[in-house]
């Protein structure tokens, strides 16, 4: 007693010690993590299916909950798709140690707002709803020791902290861990020298041996950069098998199986007996499903599921995304990553590109006024020209584009001007360029740029001073906003130090406008609203174009404080032609023609066309002054006459 008193902390470490025997020597919870939320969870109001929650309504979820629930099981993977029930299950999670098996527990969302909005928006009432819990955790107005990002209760605790705060992961000791949406974890701790945000919250559990649990999940996002996918890989990759109602075969649903062409609702077709299988059916098969291993070799338990076992959403709504989808890479992979649970594969970018290139051929025709074909510059549903040009060190690259009726567009030429562009000798060049060249349109007129935007880069001066004096012939200076979200023109220009206009250009919303474009699979004639923003290539688009026009790939990463994904150039490659595009769709909304005047444009452009063809107007005779007498020519002041 006397040593107690003299080691105050003698006494509470004791204690600590003694609790962390008893929870070791104890027996396990008779209950499994399934059976804890099918008697005791409540679900939201937050949730479209709020009340008390009833496992049977996804079974698929049932194993992975038990995971958690059973002895020697440390490391859970479940790569997910969207809609599948998997925040819920993962609550049960935490709902089933805070009452039955009290521990530190952590749970690693991307950031420090993904954390606080999942603590008040679903952690918090999760805990409100269930009586069990609530009995547990006082509310953080009674007791200082609950906030947002800490609850505590006996026994245990939930930390709820941020991948990017490597504060989160220090000095703490836990049994539990959670890591959510591992694709969002930002990369910069890492390039900080913090160190990885996994191995480091992974490093909490050591000391606790066989008894700790690991959860990473995620939906995927881009092959080779998809961090769910590659801890999949190290796990024994269980897939959930269904039985079909006509033969019996068991197997996993995928996407290639289902059948909607020519049906009135999709069905999805047997891989054995080839009988197509109704959505009525689909209930019943993922309640009698398992899961099966696919790799025996891993102690890790891997899960992977798509939307099609989902009693959430209908093969008929799949169908619909994946058509709407269609022709649109950002479109596709969101479809891929989020209803799929697979990982997007740049294959589909490099097969869009080989789509391309086989199209791309010459703007051949035949106009109804000339007998036979002609070759011509700008085809005839063309109305504007639009040029984007790229300030490089010692080059100026451009793109010309013609635009006609709902945005469909089609390329002209690319080239470049080489020189040191603070000398004017290089804005000569683009000036001669810009003012004296003309293309053919295929209704006869001669077209010339109208618009025109350029490239401030990392030295504006320049650029500034060649576009001010040309703002009244629409040439600009524009630069890329730093937020990814900017919409596509700003509201007001930027006033630049030499007292010039600068607009900062949403290019992240512009470039995914444009490959979404490019991905139509057919064109539709240029009147109908539908089918205006088709975009054509003539053979003019070489090979260094396509390279650069498809240099970039998106990516998930961290902008003030939030997930986003982005367009960035891939390492090593040139990106001139891609913004040179980008610039010329911002001169088009910038430039003399609004955009809902296409249409009266053309018809200008075809009647300047009729007028070069038919030739100029013959001279207006002149009048012929009646015959004067001989000798007069004119009467001066004095009214004589004079020669």
């Amino acid at each position: 007693m006397i040593a107690n008193e003299a080691h105050p902390g003698l006494s509470a470490l004791r204690d600590r010690i003694a609790h962390s025997v008893v929870q070791l020597l104890s027996p396990p919870p008779t209950l499994s993590v399934s059976e804890w939320a099918d008697a005791y969870r409540f679900v939201p109001s937050y949730s479209a299916e709020s009340g008390r929650w009833v496992t049977d309504r996804t079974p698929y979820l049932r194993e992975i909950m038990d995971a958690f629930s059973t002895p020697g099981v440390e490391q859970v993977v479940f790569k997910k798709c969207a809609r599948i029930g998997a925040t819920e299950a993962g609550l049960n999670v935490v709902g089933y140690f805070i009452h039955q098996d009290p521990c530190a527990i952590m749970i690693v969302q991307p950031t420090v707002e993904d954390a606080e909005g999942f603590s008040k928006d679903q952690l918090g009432p999760t805990i409100e709803d269930t009586p069990v819990l609530r009995a547990l955790i006082s509310d953080a107005v009674k007791d200082s020791k609950n906030t947002i990002r800490a609850k505590k209760f006996k026994g245990g605790s939930v930390m709820i902290g941020g991948a990017n705060s490597p504060r989160f992961f220090r000095r703490v000791t836990v049994r539990v861990i959670i890591f959510e949406e591992i694709n969002g974890y930002s990369t910069s701790i890492k390039a900080k020298g913090e160190g990885d945000q996994i191995k480091l919250g992974e490093k909490r559990t050591e000391t606790i041996g066989y008894r700790r649990k690991i959860y990473k999940n995620s939906t995927p996002t881009t092959k080779g950069e998809c961090r769910i996918s590659d801890e999949y890989a190290k796990s024994d990759q269980r897939q959930y098998h269904v039985p079909c109602p006509h033969c019996g075969k068991r197997q996993a649903l995928v996407w290639d199986q289902l059948h909607y062409k020519d049906l009135p609702d999709p069905c999805y077709q047997c891989i054995a007996c080839k009988q197509l299988i109704g959505e009525r059916h689909k209930d019943r098969m993922v309640a009698q499903g398992e899961w099966v291993v696919t790799k025996p070799d891993s102690t890790i338990r891997g899960y992977h599921i798509n939307s099609l076992y989902s009693p959430f959403v209908r093969w008929a709504k799949l169908r619909d995304e994946w058509i709407e989808a269609q022709g649109d890479p950002d479109a596709l992979q969101v479809f891929t990553n989020l209803a799929l649970g697979e990982a997007w594969e740049d294959r589909e970018v490099q097969d869009l590109q080989d789509a391309l290139v086989r199209r791309s051929k010459p703007y051949d025709g035949s106009d109804p006024a000339i007998d036979g074909p002609r070759r011509f510059d700008v085809p005839r549903g063309a109305c504007i020209l639009t040029c984007g040009v790229d300030k490089q060190p010692g080059e100026l690259h451009y793109v010309i584009r013609a635009y006609g009726p709902g945005e469909q567009s089609w390329f002209i030429e690319r080239g470049l001007f080489r020189g040191d562009t603070s000398r004017p000798e290089v804005w000569a060049e683009l000036e001669e360029f810009r003012l004296t060249r003309t293309w053919r349109h295929e209704g006869g007129a001669k077209m010339k740029i109208r618009a025109m935007c350029v490239d401030s880069g990392d030295d504006p001066d320049p650029v500034y001073s060649w576009t001010k004096p040309r703002l009244a012939q629409h040439v600009y200076a524009i630069k890329g906003a730093t937020d990814p979200s900017a919409d596509i023109l700003p509201k007001k220009y930027t006033k630049t130090r030499l007292k010039s206009r600068l607009y900062m250009l949403g290019t992240q919303a512009i470039k995914k406008r444009l490959f979404r474009r490019a991905g139509m699979a057919e064109p539709v004639p240029y009147t109908t609203e539908a089918g205006g923003a088709f975009m054509h290539w003539n053979e003019r688009a070489d090979p260094v174009y396509w390279a650069e026009f498809f240099s970039q790939k998106m990516v998930r990463t961290e902008f003030r404080g939030r997930s986003v994904t982005m367009y960035v150039k891939r390492s090593g490659e040139r990106d001139e032609s891609l913004d040179c595009e980008v610039y010329g769709y911002a001169a088009l909304h910038l430039g003399p023609v609004p955009v809902a005047g296409l249409q009266q444009e053309l018809e200008r452009v075809l009647k300047e066309g009729e007028a070069e063809r038919d030739g100029p107007p013959p001279p207006t005779p002149k009048k012929v002054a009646p015959p004067r007498k001989p000798g007069f020519i004119g009467r001066g002041r004095s009214g004589g006459s004079w020669l």
